[in-house]
């Protein structure tokens, strides 16, 4: 089954390939599953898919700035900054007011300016990431993202392509592709260098 977080369709990744068969369906939806894995990996462990996450908690770092896991941040949902109120792991929080904050909705970064504290677990954060995509009727490319998909694609082609050469691509359990992707990445600057504008970009 795709994954609902995936990057692409079978169906997008058929027309792609130039696939017109069913045959290898159930391996491209594997495939697909396993890009998507690693390309978020590679993009600093980032959700793409538009996702709400709820109290979300984060170490204090003894800086003024905080980098969201994911982004970009949806500032038309919910968006709230708690911090624990004490130093002890106790579940007692104190929002922090939006006017105490900026909020850098685009690359994901909150600056704070009275500080966080160096503290384990000490914030945590509710907010909508992503983009707005369902790969039913609306995809990446709709929402500017071409590239990411196309990534993918390319990675799943290159993958099926040398598992087809060996013809056992039928046969063959798609499991933890993390090497083959990177040798394809090494080996295709184009793809290597379109992944690399969604990593996770330090502003302070």
């Amino acid at each position: 089954m795709l994954n609902s977080f995936a990057l692409t369709t079978v169906a997008r990744t058929k027309e792609f390939m130039g696939i017109t068969v069913n045959t290898y369906d159930t391996v491209l939806e594997r495939l697909i599953n396993s890009a998507t894995d690693y390309i978020e990996k590679y993009c600093g462990g980032r959700r793409f898919k538009r996702t709400s996450y709820i109290q979300e908690t984060y170490d204090g770092n003894n800086s003024t700035s905080l980098s969201l896991r994911n982004f970009p941040v949806n500032t038309s949902t919910t968006v709230e900054l708690e911090r624990r109120e004490s130093t002890l792991n106790e579940d007692n929080w104190q929002v922090i007011e939006g006017q105490d904050y900026f909020l850098y909705a685009n690359e994901g970064v909150i600056t704070y300016p009275t500080g966080f504290q160096r503290l384990p677990k000490a914030y945590r954060m509710t907010y909508t990431a992503g983009y707005d995509y369902d790969n039913i009727t609306t995809f990446l490319s709709d929402v500017g993202m071409a590239d990411l998909e196309w990534s993918c694609w390319e990675l799943v082609k290159n993958t099926f392509n040398q598992k087809n050469q060996s013809g056992n691509i039928q046969s063959e359990s798609i499991g933890n592709y993390s090497v083959t992707f990177a040798n394809i990445l090494n080996r295709n600057s184009d793809i290597k260098e379109k992944l690399e504008l969604y990593q996770k970009v330090q502003l302070f």
